[in-house]
């Protein structure tokens, strides 16, 4: 059906076609039969007139006297004779007259070129003879490049006439044709006219106005596809070149859809420019960016995103680069419209036309300024970590696990092993690791898979010396590579004194067991309280009769002693008290109470300060407070005895002192005496002076039971020091003396002379010190007896008495 419909449309176009060729074809034939009869009805007219005007010549002529002189022929052939020949010939009419002689002879010749050339062409110029009434028989005129009469030398005159048709007649029978012609182009039109029309109509305008119809939805995008089965060949190729062209521009107009859309809706920002960097497209990604809105933006400049900190060579060689036909790549530090700075990340590319000229600019932009500052922070980081890295104490090395190299390793590395850091990035970890290469290389297989991330390895030092070591190590990414990043501590201390904490934790132990401590642990905010064994026989209980519970012990406390143990307790949670330490009595499964004591403290506190944990023992003293009752027992009747002594010491001292008076008298009376000798006075005064000591030794036992008494008295008096500290030398200046013992005294310049003291107490104290001093001092020894003013007001002074010796010396207490 379609191909019969096709052959249809192409049979109409044939028939129009030959129907329009006959046509054109008739009217050229017509016209070139009408021309050929105006002219040939003009010439043939011409002619006739001609023969007519010669025949009204000749025979004006043949009235002369037939010489033919020239005089003669100018006479006959008037103008009036020759502008009616004219007129009746239809011609213009040129008169050349002479002599056949002067022609002979060379005189000018009859040329075509002597008359107006627009003659001519109505004639024609070919070469063609004109028939012309011979006026002699001798004489011949012949039209050619020249018209020359040839003949006999004769001495006759000649006219010659030459007849050009005149353009009014050839207008005449112009116009002639162009009135019959019209009457045949009406007649011919009145008959295509219909033909032509629907013809017309049905293979041009409809063809014509479906394809402007069609044109004209395209706009709309609601264009059904043109019918190519209407009209001419033409027209049916012009409707599927047309139909052709529409699926090329709908596929077209997706992909550009699809582009714009693409480039709308690009995170990247766009823009495009004309040559001059006008701005003349920017998609919302970029009024994102900016802050500008598309409006704003057209037909500015580039440079409104210029903040000013970007060095003009940057732009120079951005423009170089781009008008050169290259792509530019940078990053700059553009301005948004409210003022804020941001770095992006720009390429400019030219767009080329069809003859590979520029003809606009298009700029990708992204805002980098979060990587730019992520990247300064990981530069940042990356120095911090370098830093770190390389000047931390901490022994750091970076290692490859592929085969163990060690591929970083900071000063602290280099002083702790005692190799440089570039003799250790030079080794691999299996000459310091005293593992074996196939334990190397698992451990750190683990620690690359993340599986195990603590290690404890022995190291060889540069020295030979193998030190214990912790290795903290996890997997590092460098670039494609997978490293080892590994922290070592040196834990030899510490497990040397782990070893001796483990040997100390089993000797306390053992002196927990040996000393029968009960140990408990108390969880406060629960309550909970982990008791050992020892704390449950205390009690008489074994460990699974008691509640681990707070209770069990506060259930159990003596009410007279609750309120104490329970202050001493709350003193220590507070923190008034370093230690929780209270006698406790607890009474114990026989239903008797036990005393005991209590330690703890108080090991951990929450956030707000209030105790969470405190560990504590529990001592059994009950033997102890029996002990000590008896000792109180023993204490008192000691004292009673002590009482009865201090007595009986007065009673004594009181009967020696009478007797030991009697022989003091005696010696003074015996003194007095003028007739003893130097000896006996020298014996006298040492009898005197032994009394004297010996009552102050039974002064002093009565002091002494006075103080006991708590009865003892100061009697203050002023008196002379030095005098005093004499005194006391001169007592043991004769027994040191004795045993080669320097004695000296050894007084402060600030000293006063009086003082006011209870001198007999001084006195005792100081003798007391010298007599062990010279007594417990060998042999070469020295004594030192010095006062020192320790304490100066305008009121009062303070001297201290010091006794230095060489001697063993006094243990302190």
């Amino acid at each position: 059906m379609i191909i019969h419909r096709c052959g249809k449309v192409k049979l109409r176009s044939h028939v129009m076609l030959l129907w329009t060729c006959l046509t054109c074809i008739l009217l050229a034939t017509i016209y070139f039969v009408f021309t050929l009869l105006i002219y040939h009805h003009c010439q043939k007219q011409a002619r006739e007139r001609i023969k007519q005007g010669l025949f009204t010549l000749e025979q004006r002529l043949k009235e002369g006297p037939g010489d033919f002189s020239q005089g003669f022929l100018a006479e006959r052939i008037t103008s009036e004779l020759l502008d009616h020949i004219a007129h009746e010939s239809g011609c213009d009419i040129y008169l050349h007259t002479g002599s056949a002689g002067s022609l002979a002879a060379g005189g000018t010749p009859l040329s075509v070129e002597d008359y107006p050339a627009d003659h001519l062409p109505v004639l024609g110029t070919g070469v063609e003879q004109w028939q012309v009434r011979q006026i002699s028989d001798e004489h011949n005129i012949i039209y050619g490049g020249r018209l020359l009469l040839q003949g006999k030398e004769r001495e006759k005159g000649y006219a010659v006439l030459l007849f050009v048709l005149s353009l009014d007649f050839v207008r005449q029978g112009v116009t002639v044709l162009g009135e019959a012609l019209v009457i045949v182009f009406v007649i011919v039109f009145l008959l295509f006219f219909p033909v032509a029309a629907f013809f017309f109509r049905y293979s041009v305008t409809l063809p014509v106005d479906r394809l402007i119809a069609a044109m004209n939805s395209f706009d709309t995008g609601h264009n059904p596809p043109l019918d190519e089965e209407v009209g001419t060949v033409e027209f049916s190729s012009l409707a599927s070149a047309f139909n052709r062209m529409v699926r090329v521009l709908r596929h077209h107009d997706q992909q550009v859809n699809i582009l714009s859309t693409a480039v709308e809706q690009s995170p990247t920002a766009v823009v495009i420019t004309d040559l001059e960097g006008r701005i003349e497209y920017v998609n919302s990604k970029m009024e994102q960016l900016t802050g500008y809105t598309a409006e704003e933006l057209k037909g500015r400049s580039t440079s409104v995103f210029q903040s000013g900190d970007t060095p003009d060579e940057k732009y120079d060689e951005l423009w170089r680069t781009v008008t050169s036909g290259m792509v530019w790549k940078g990053e700059l530090l553009n301005k948004r419209k409210d003022g804020i700075l941001s770095w992006e990340s720009v390429i400019v590319a030219p767009i080329f036309s069809e003859e590979a000229t520029i003809v606009k600019f298009v700029a990708t932009k992204e805002d980098i300024t979060e990587r730019k500052q992520t990247g300064e922070l990981l530069r940042q980081s990356e120095k911090r970590y370098r830093q770190t890295f390389e000047t931390n104490m901490a022994v750091k090395l970076i290692i490859d696990p592929a085969d163990g190299t060690i591929v970083e390793a900071n000063q602290a590395a280099a002083f702790y092993y005692g190799y440089s850091v570039d003799r250790l990035v030079a080794m691999r970890i299996t000459d310091i690791n005293q593992l074996s290469p196939e334990e190397v290389r698992a451990e750190m297989a683990r620690a690359e898979q993340e599986e195990r991330l603590y290690f404890n390895f022995r190291h060889k030092l540069a020295s030979g010396e193998i030190r214990d070591v912790e290795v903290y190590s996890g997997p590092l990414q460098s670039g494609e590579r997978t490293l080892l990043y590994s922290i070592i501590h040196d834990i030899t201390d510490r497990k040397q004194a782990e070893e001796k904490l483990l040997e100390t934790n089993e000797r306390l132990e053992l002196v927990v067991k040996g000393a029968n401590l009960g140990i408990w642990d108390w969880n406060i905010t629960t309550g909970k309280v982990v008791f050992n064994d020892r704390w449950a026989e205390i009690l008489g209980y074994t460990l699974d009769e008691l509640r681990p519970d707070v209770s069990t012990w506060e259930e159990r406390l003596h009410p007279d002693g609750r309120k104490h143990v329970m202050q001493t307790l709350e003193d220590h949670f507070s923190g008034r008290r370093p230690l929780f330490m209270a006698e406790q009595r607890l009474r114990n499964k026989a239903g008797d109470w036990v005393w005991t004591l209590g330690a703890g403290k108080v090991f951990a506190r929450d956030a707000r300060g209030k105790p969470t944990r405190a560990v504590g023992v529990q001592l059994d003293i009950n033997a102890q407070k029996q002990a000590e009752q008896q000792l109180i027992a023993a204490k008192e009747q000691a004292e009673s005895a002590n009482r009865a002594k201090s007595v009986f010491l007065a009673n004594i001292t009181h009967e020696l002192r009478t007797p030991l008076n009697a022989v003091l008298g005696y010696a003074q009376l015996l003194g007095a005496d003028s007739t003893l000798t130097s000896k006996q006075l020298n014996n006298l005064q040492v009898i005197r002076s032994s009394g004297e000591h010996l009552l102050m030794l039974i002064n002093d036992i009565l002091d002494f039971s006075k103080i006991e008494a708590e009865k003892a008295e100061l009697v203050l008096r002023v008196f002379r020091l030095p005098d005093f500290f004499s005194e006391v030398v001169d007592i043991f200046r004769a027994e040191a003396e004795f045993k080669g013992v320097t004695l000296q005294y050894r007084e402060d310049s600030r000293q006063p002379i009086f003082v006011q003291a209870d001198e007999l107490r001084m006195r005792q104290v100081i003798l007391n010190l010298l007599s062990n001093a010279v007594k417990f001092t060998p042999d070469g020894g020295y004594c030192l007896l010095r006062s020192e003013v320790r304490k100066h007001s305008e009121k009062e002074v303070f001297v201290t008495v010091m006794v230095e010796d060489s001697g063993p010396g006094i243990p302190q207490a």
